[in-house]
């Protein structure tokens, strides 16, 4: 759903189906019922705001702000979601929480693909919400605390071990691992660890279709993470190997 660039003073609001709406809609069994729908401000360059202030920048945005209009692709159709809180004062939310990786580890991720390494076979990731706020801050509105999180990977190149939770749409694996609380920086802080291989999924006739254009040993994919009531995420990169490891 977007907005129609119009001459006029009239807003026209265009509604198209996404492709998997069509896909339902096209059943014809009564299963396609519409029942609630979700805004994005996914034009909105807030550092507009930084630079010319509340005011004036809020006045530009208004002004100079081209609006995307409806898409069909359902992964491009939203990318920065509006929230819904629990408090219905603004005044009681002073931090929106978003997802960093422990310092230990570094990327892009590497792991090998080749069955004779002995290194680099799995990689073990770990990730926390985080807060810029004093220590001993209390995150007190419930629909800000992540209870799950959902990693998505290319499921041709990437698996998460372990892992029971899967669903697969167009060659992307969707985990849903719940979340831990470990409130080390501020009350309300959650973590997920999982680990990652390309062990068993990525052969050598795959880097034939997807290694990149300067070294056919070598794969670049990422993983990104998603906090499931928060709908902040981080994408991390991930290089895949062919050659041996000793």
């Amino acid at each position: 759903m977007g907005f129609l660039n119009h001459s006029t003073n009239n807003i026209i609001v265009d509604a198209v189906l996404t492709e998997k709406g069509r896909e339902i809609l096209a059943r014809n069994d009564g299963s396609f019922d519409i029942q609630n729908f979700r805004l994005g401000d996914d034009e909105i360059d807030y550092s507009i705001l930084e630079q010319y202030g509340i005011v004036i920048g809020k006045e530009k945005i208004e002004k100079n702000t081209p609006i995307f209009e409806a898409i069909t692709d359902e992964k491009l159709a939203l990318k920065y979601p509006l929230r819904t809180l629990q408090t219905n004062n603004t005044e009681d939310v002073f931090a929106f929480p978003y997802l960093v990786l422990d310092s230990t580890i570094s990327t892009p991720v590497n792991l090998s693909a080749n069955i004779s390494s002995r290194k680099q076979v799995d990689k073990t990731i770990l990730v926390k919400t985080f807060l810029d706020q004093d220590e001993g801050f209390v995150l007190k509105d419930e629909s800000l605390i992540d209870s799950s999180f959902t990693i998505t990977v290319f499921d041709k190149l990437v698996k998460l071990r372990g892992a029971t939770s899967k669903v697969v749409k167009k060659d992307t694996a969707y985990y849903t691992i719940a979340s831990s609380a470990i409130n080390d920086d501020f009350t309300g802080q959650r973590s997920c660890k999982f680990s990652i291989t390309s062990q068993g999924v990525v052969d050598t006739a795959t880097f034939k279709y997807f290694s990149t254009k300067s070294n056919n040993s070598v794969i670049k994919t990422q993983i990104k993470i998603i906090g499931n009531n928060t709908n902040s995420s981080l994408l991390i990169p991930v290089t895949i190997n062919n050659n041996i490891i000793s």
